[in-house]
C-alpha cells in the first residue's frame, strides 16, 4: 500500500472533519467508515503477490481485536437462561414483550439496542483500522513532522475562525446554520468539543515548537556562546511562530469558556512530566511549556476579563454542573443493574431514561463523561480491556522515550503525549470521544506517537520499526481473507448505516413540517435490506402510519388498517430495543386510537417504566386515560407531566381537560403549584368559564 496515498487521504479526512461540525453528521461518519474499509481492502490487494508479509507488531493489536470482538458478542442471540444469568435486567426487558402480548418472539441479547451497537462498532472499528494504517505507513520523520504541522495548522485556522465568529455572532454556525444550543463555538455545536480538538492541536504545536530548541523535552542550552549561536540560527523564527500559535490556541480555548478544557491542560502538563522523565541532568532548565501557558493565561485574562473566568469557575452550583452531577448520580444505578457486560455499546441513551430522576426537559444523549459511559455501555469487563490498552500504550511510550537521543523524536513524543493526556482528562467531564473529529484525531495522534516511540533512528530522515511481525504462508492466507472480508463488510454496513441515518434525517424534517407528510412513502415504502434492521427506522415507519391514519380522507376501516400496520412497525422496533419508552408509547397511542383502552394503558405503563423522565409520554398517557373514562387518573397524569417540565402551556391544556370535567378540584391538578404565573392564569381561566 502506497504510504504517500494513505497520508494524503488521511490528511484530507483529518482536515475536513473538524470543519464539518466536528464530524457529527451521517455523511461524515460514513466517510470515516468508507475510508477505513477501503484502506483494509487496498492493503489486502497490495499484499496478494507478496509471499512474506511484514508489519509493525504491537500488543495493542491483540487487545483491540479482543475488545472489538467482546463488544460485538453483545449483539449475538443467546439462550434465555444464559442472558438471565449474565445480565438479568437485559432479559427482563425482553420478557416484557411476552408479558404484554406483543406478537413477536423475543430475541435475547446482552445489548439493549443491537443496531446502535453495530453503528458504534463500525465507527470505533474504523478508528482502529486507521490507527494501524498509520502505524504501518508513517515510518519516516517527514510524515510524522507533516502530521503535527497539519494538526497544529488546522487548529490555528479553526481557532481564528472561532474568534472571528464569536466577535460577529448571530446565533448561527458559519452565520447560516441555525443551532438551538447556547454553547456553540467555532464549527462545533458544543464549546467543550471545540476545546477538546484544540487541546490536540495545542499538543501538536508544543511538539513542533520544542523540536526547534537546542535540546527539546526540557529546553536546555548550556553556555552563553551556544545561546547566542542558537539565537542567530534559522530555528528562532519557527520557535517564536510556534509560541504565537500557542497564544492563539489557548486564547480560543479560554474564549470558549470550557472549564473542563482548562483544567485538563493544567493536569496534563505535570502528568506528562511524570510519565516522560527528563533525559539526563542539566545545568540549566527553562520550563518553556509552563512559562508559555502562564504567559498566555495572563494575556487571555486581560482580553476576556478576570471577572468572567472567576465567575465561570466559582459558580459551582450552575445548571451545567448540577446537570452533570445529577446524571452521574442517576447512572450509578445503571452500573449496579448492568455491572459486568453493560447495556451494550451505544445503547446508553436508550436505557438511561428509565434511571433519570431530574432535568426532564433535557434529552440526555451522552453522559458528559466518556469514561463513565464506557463503564455503563461495556461493563467492568469492557472497561478493563480499555484500561489495559491505555496502560500498554503509555507503558511503551514511557519505556522508549528515555532511550531516544534524537531531539525531534523526543519533542514529538512529549507534545503528542500532552495533547492525548489533555483530551483524556477532559473526557472525564465531557464526551469528546463521541465526537468523530476529536476521536479520529486522537487515534491518529496516538498512532503517530506510538510509531515514533517504537522505532529506531537511522540518520536524519529515516526511522525503522523495532518490532516487526511476519506471517507464514498459511497464516498469510487466513490474514488476507479475514482482513478482506472485514473490509468488504465495513463498506457494505457503513453504506446501509448511512442510508438509514439519511432516511431518518429526512423523516425528522418531514415531521417538523407536517404539510409534507405525503412524501413519507418515498422514505419508508421501499426499504433496503439493512434498513428494516434499524429500530429507529421501524419506529419512524410506525409514526408515519400513525400520522397518515390521522389525515382526512380515510374511512374508519382504512384508518384502522393503517394503525394496525403502525403497531406491527412498533413491534419490530421493540424486538430490537425492548427498553425504549418511545417505542412502547407509539404502540400505546395506536391502541388508544383503536379504542383498545386497557391495552393502551398497559403499554403506557411499560413506556413509563422504560422512560420515567419523558413528560410527553406521561402527558399522552393522561390523555389516553381521559378518553378511556378514567378522568381523575388522567387529570393527575397531565398535572404530573406539566410539573415535570414547565413547557406545556396551561391554557390549551385547561381547555382540553375541561371537555372531560368541570370539577374545580380536578382542574386544579393541572396547575404547577409553585408557579405564581400558573396560579394567576388558572384563576383567570376559571372566571372566564364561570367556574
Amino acid at each position: 500500500m502506497n504510504p504517500t496515498f494513505v497520508e494524503v487521504v488521511l490528511s484530507i479526512l483529518l482536515v475536513i472533519l473538524p470543519w464539518a461540525f466536528g464530524g457529527a453528521l451521517p455523511w461524515t461518519k460514513f466517510l470515516i467508515e468508507a475510508v477505513a474499509g477501503s484502506l483494509a481492502l487496498m492493503w489486502v490487494i497490495s499484499l496478494l503477490r507478496k509471499e512474506k508479509i511484514t508489519f509493525v507488531a504491537t500488543a495493542l493489536q491483540q487487545l483491540s481485536l479482543f475488545t472489538f470482538l467482546y463488544a460485538a458478542s453483545t449483539i449475538m442471540h443467546l439462550p434465555h437462561g444464559l442472558v438471565r444469568w449474565l445480565s438479568p435486567k437485559s432479559a427482563q426487558a425482553s420478557d416484557a414483550l411476552l408479558n404484554l402480548g406483543v406478537n413477536i418472539r423475543p430475541i435475547y441479547r446482552l445489548s439493549m439496542d443491537p443496531m446502535r451497537t453495530v453503528d458504534d462498532l463500525l465507527l470505533f472499528g474504523s478508528y482502529f483500522v486507521i490507527f494501524f494504517a498509520i502505524v504501518n505507513t508513517y515510518g519516516s520523520k517527514d510524515r510524522i513532522r507533516r502530521f503535527f504541522y497539519l494538526i497544529a495548522g488546522n487548529g490555528l485556522l479553526l481557532s481564528l475562525f472561532a474568534l472571528v465568529q464569536r466577535a460577529f455572532w448571530n446565533g448561527k454556525l458559519y452565520w447560516v446554520v441555525p443551532t438551538e444550543s447556547g454553547t456553540s463555538f467555532g464549527s462545533y455545536f458544543n464549546h467543550n468539543n471545540f476545546a477538546g480538538y484544540i487541546e490536540l492541536a495545542l499538543g501538536a504545536c508544543i511538539a513542533i515548537t520544542l523540536s526547534r530548541f537546542a535540546s527539546p523535552g526540557d529546553f536546555r542550552v548550556q553556555g552563553w556562546r551556544k545561546k547566542f549561536v542558537w539565537i542567530a540560527s534559522h530555528e528562532v523564527p519557527v520557535v517564536f511562530l510556534g509560541m504565537f500559535v500557542l497564544v492563539i490556541l489557548l486564547t480560543a480555548i479560554i474564549y470558549s469558556l470550557s472549564r473542563g478544557a482548562l483544567l485538563a491542560l493544567v493536569l496534563a502538563l505535570p502528568l506528562t512530566k511524570m510519565l516522560l522523565p527528563a533525559h539526563r541532568a542539566s545545568t540549566l532548565r527553562i520550563p518553556l511549556v509552563p512559562f508559555v501557558l502562564v504567559l498566555v493565561v495572563v494575556s487571555a485574562l486581560a482580553l476576556i476579563g478576570a471577572s468572567t473566568l472567576v465567575h465561570r469557575f466559582s459558580n459551582l452550583a450552575s445548571y451545567t454542573n448540577m446537570y452533570r452531577l445529577d446524571m452521574w448520580h442517576d447512572s450509578a444505578r445503571m452500573i449496579k443493574d448492568f455491572p459486568l457486560f453493560g447495556v451494550g455499546l451505544g445503547a446508553f441513551n436508550e436505557v438511561f431514561p428509565a434511571y433519570k430522576r431530574s432535568h426532564f426537559e433535557v434529552k440526555s444523549v451522552y453522559l458528559e463523561s466518556d469514561w463513565l459511559q464506557a463503564v455503563i455501555e461495556l461493563g467492568f469487563i469492557g472497561m478493563t480491556l480499555i484500561a489495559l490498552m491505555v496502560w500498554v500504550f503509555f507503558k511503551n511510550v514511557r519505556l522508549r522515550y528515555s532511550q531516544r537521543r534524537d531531539k525531534e523524536i523526543r519533542s514529538y513524543l512529549f507534545g503528542g503525549t500532552i495533547g492525548l493526556l489533555a483530551l483524556m482528562a477532559h473526557s472525564l467531564l465531557d464526551f469528546n470521544f463521541h465526537m468523530p473529529a476529536n476521536a479520529l484525531t486522537a487515534f491518529a495522534m496516538a498512532a503517530v506517537v506510538l510509531i515514533t516511540a517504537t522505532t529506531r533512528e537511522e540518520g536524519e530522515r529515516s526511522i525503522t520499526p523495532t518490532v516487526v511481525g511476519t506471517l507464514t504462508p498459511r497464516s498469510r492466507t487466513f490474514m488476507l481473507l479475514t482482513v478482506g472480508s472485514l473490509g468488504c463488510l465495513f463498506l457494505v454496513l457503513s453504506y446501509y448505516s448511512f442510508q438509514t441515518q439519511s432516511a431518518l434525517m429526512r423523516w425528522r424534517s418531514i415531521v417538523a413540517h407536517p404539510g409534507t407528510i405525503t412524501n413519507y412513502d418515498q422514505i419508508f415504502a421501499r426499504p433496503r435490506w439493512f434498513l428494516p434492521l434499524a429500530s429507529e427506522w421501524r419506529y419512524g415507519r410506525g409514526t408515519a402510519f400513525e400520522m397518515e391514519a390521522a389525515r382526512p380522507g380515510y374511512n374508519m376501516i382504512e384508518s384502522a388498517d393503517l394503525r394496525r400496520n403502525g403497531i406491527m412497525a412498533a413491534n419490530g422496533a421493540l424486538e430490537l430495543a425492548p427498553g425504549c419508552g418511545e417505542y412502547w408509547a407509539l404502540r400505546a397511542r395506536l391502541y388508544s386510537e383503536l379504542n383498545e383502552h386497557q391495552t393502551a394503558e398497559d403499554n403506557y405503563l411499560q413506556a413509563l417504566r422504560c422512560d420515567i423522565s419523558n413528560y410527553e409520554i406521561l402527558y399522552q398517557s393522561g390523555v389516553a386515560l381521559l378518553r378511556a373514562g378514567k378522568i381523575p387518573d388522567g387529570v393527575v397524569q397531565i398535572g404530573r407531566a406539566r410539573t415535570m417540565a414547565n413547557v406545556i402551556p396551561l391554557e390549551p391544556t385547561f381547555n382540553f381537560v375541561m371537555a372531560y370535567t368541570r370539577d374545580p378540584q380536578l382542574l386544579s391538578e393541572i396547575v404547577i403549584a409553585e408557579s405564581p404565573d400558573d396560579l394567576a392564569l388558572f384563576h383567570l381561566l376559571m372566571q372566564r368559564n364561570g367556574l
